[in-house]
């Protein structure tokens, strides 16, 4: 399937409601630097080219719920 960590699912719940990178980075302890690459890898991993399509991705396979 997609080999999502519960890391990369909790990075997507996030992004899906509105956090920037900066705020990931602040909740997570983690630079914003290292979320930025986390989005990258995730949007490799679902096969999605832009945030919208990670939001897509997210609810149609059930890690987000609207």
């Amino acid at each position: 399937m997609h080999n999502l960590t519960a890391n990369d699912e909790r990075i997507i719940r996030l992004i899906c409601n509105q956090k920037t990178s900066k705020q990931i980075a602040y909740e997570l302890n983690y630079t914003t630097r290292t979320v930025e690459d986390y989005r990258k890898k995730i949007m490799k991993k679902t096969k999605v080219i832009n945030s919208v399509g990670l939001v897509v991705f997210a609810i149609r396979h059930g890690i987000y719920k609207l």
